[in-house]
């Protein structure tokens, strides 16, 4: 997103799993440090295929 729109971004979500809090942000030029061991999944949290990163 933040290369889409050219601005630092914040993202902000849950675990799926206990609903602790998780957020990092991101520059144009990519993720920031805070990133690190945050996994992104697209599509039905069932469907393991749609796992789209698995580190940043």
């Amino acid at each position: 997103m933040a290369p889409m729109v050219g601005e630092h971004v914040e993202i902000m979500s849950q675990c799926h799993h206990c609903a602790a809090p998780i957020g990092f942000s991101a520059t144009p030029q990519g993720p920031r440090h805070d990133a690190d061991g945050v996994m992104v999944w697209f599509g039905k949290r069932a469907d393991d295929r749609c796992k789209a990163i698995d580190g940043l």
